[in-house]
């Protein structure tokens, strides 16, 4: 079975779609050579063009109108509904939604192959820069896909049947739905902590246990198989998520790291030099760890960021939410990992 599940702010509302497998064998498709590259198979619209991808894209097209065509993948679940809807509605000018109700009404299922997915679309008030989008997303093995076309209300209006066409045709490859790293992105560094290439983002099993001091407003929520713990905040109608994930070694990196997080706020990546002023040391239980704060305007949305190495992998705890209630929450947050510690199997706690 296939699942995808609607995440919001408010687990005991959380919705999933179960969808049976197509059992029949799938249909033969003419496939473009510029997708033979892609992690995906599709058919492309006659009147779109391929365009050269970069970032994070793993494909690009330009429609007839000029309307821009991605296909983005980032490692985990990419953030919640209500957050990822809040910043596409920010970008066409529509102010942020906050009912859970009214976020889960502004998607719809739509089916992607054998793979169900949620797709929306937003155009600018009559009072705003002409602007429109159609989104599509869904989680696959461990890694969230967005497809969108975004363009002129017009342009989007006119595309929305070869764009719904082109999401039916999409079928993944086997072991494709793996995030592309940066075509720009340094070679390893052997220094632990430096700008290697980011491997495929699978959580680290470990006996360890953490112990930690949690924050008079943070409350605890379930653990799922890619975190250790998850907490939220919230602050009237704006909620903050937070969670502690372990990976293997270095984890990939701090520069590539730091640049997957600006990515997903959808910021300029920085270089090495950049990195020495976005990253401030702490301490964590005795050991060197780095802490950031990334915000796209205090409008837009913001992520609080710490990571160590210890016990031979390294620890991320991470805050996304609203940039004013992350800015706000900045001293708690590093309080709580500050007061993290590490307790290796067998000790006593």
């Amino acid at each position: 079975m296939c699942v995808l599940s609607l995440f919001s702010c408010a687990p005991e509302k959380i919705k999933q779609y179960r969808v049976a497998k197509v059992s029949e064998p799938p249909q033969k498709m003419a496939v473009p050579a510029a997708s033979q590259s892609a992690p995906f198979l599709f058919k492309m619209p006659a009147t779109w063009k391929t365009q050269a991808s970069s970032g994070m894209r793993a494909a690009s097209f330009q429609t007839e109108g000029g309307g821009d065509v991605s296909v983005v993948t980032l490692p985990g679940m990419a953030g919640d509904l209500k957050g990822n809807l809040n910043r596409w509605r920010g970008q066409v000018g529509l102010e942020p939604l906050a009912d859970d109700a009214a976020i889960q009404k502004s998607f719809q299922p739509f089916k992607m192959g054998s793979e169900q997915a949620l797709t929306l679309e937003l155009a600018s008030p009559t009072d705003k820069p002409d602007k429109a989008m159609r989104v599509a997303l869904l989680e696959k093995d461990g890694v969230t896909w967005f497809f969108k076309l975004a363009g002129t209300r017009q342009v989007v209006e006119k595309q929305k049947g070869a764009f719904e066409d082109f999401l039916g045709s999409v079928q993944f490859k086997p072991g494709g739905n793996r995030p592309p790293a940066a075509p720009d992105a340094p070679p390893p560094d052997a220094s632990g902590m430096g700008a290697g290439s980011l491997p495929p983002i699978t959580p680290q099993a470990t006996d360890t246990k953490l112990s930690y001091s949690l924050p008079s407003a943070w409350k605890e929520k379930p653990a799922s198989s890619m975190r250790i713990a998850s907490f939220e905040v919230k602050s009237g109608e704006q909620t903050g998520d937070i969670s502690i994930v372990s990976l293997a070694g270095d984890g990939g990196g701090l520069l590539s790291n730091t640049n997957r997080w600006r990515r997903q706020l959808e910021m300029a990546p920085t270089d090495q030099a950049g990195l020495q002023n976005l990253v401030k040391d702490i301490q964590i239980d005795g050991h060197k760890g780095y802490f950031m704060a990334l915000y796209t305007g205090m409008e837009g949305q913001g992520m609080l960021v710490a990571l160590v190495e210890q016990g031979g992998q390294t620890w991320f705890i991470k805050m996304v939410a609203p940039s004013q209630l992350a800015h706000a929450q900045e001293q708690d947050f590093l309080k709580f990992v500050q007061s993290i510690q590490f307790h290796a199997k067998g000790s006593q706690t």
